[in-house]
């Protein structure tokens, strides 16, 4: 809290960059599309379609993203941007799927994750055997 409070006292705000893309209105018209392709799907359709999430969970505490201060209005200035080490970091990756009438074990990765990894431990183990 007094860290916040020295930063508007001098009139600085905290600056985190943007960490999505922007929805555009070409992208806007594409998933319009991709919707309408399927709205004449019927259940045996949607019985071949997986959902997947593959999240990351990290063991170490610092992020180890840049902080900026910036005053209000104003460019980012080099000078303000705190540098950290940028290398990796300790964690897991946990994946998992689901179909209209079934779902896969989660598959816990840890490390780090190769393509070949990703076809030996997911694909052919887990995922292929659905489609079989």
């Amino acid at each position: 809290m007094i860290i916040h409070r020295w930063l508007i006292e001098r009139n600085l705000r905290s600056y985190t960059p943007v960490r999505h893309l922007p929805l555009t209105s070409a992208l806007c018209r594409a998933r319009l599309q991709r919707c309408l392709a399927r709205s004449g799907w019927n259940l045996a359709d949607w019985g071949h379609t997986e959902f997947s999430d593959e999240s990351r969970f990290q063991l170490c505490p610092d992020d180890h993203r840049r902080r900026v201060w910036r005053h209000p209005r104003k460019r980012v200035d080099p000078a303000s941007t705190i540098a950290r080490h940028t290398g990796p970091q300790p964690g897991v990756v946990v994946r998992c799927a689901i179909f209209f009438d079934n779902w896969t074990s989660s598959v816990v990765i840890r490390g780090t994750l190769t393509a070949q990894l990703y076809v030996d431990d997911i694909l052919r183990t887990v995922l292929l055997p659905f489609f079989l």
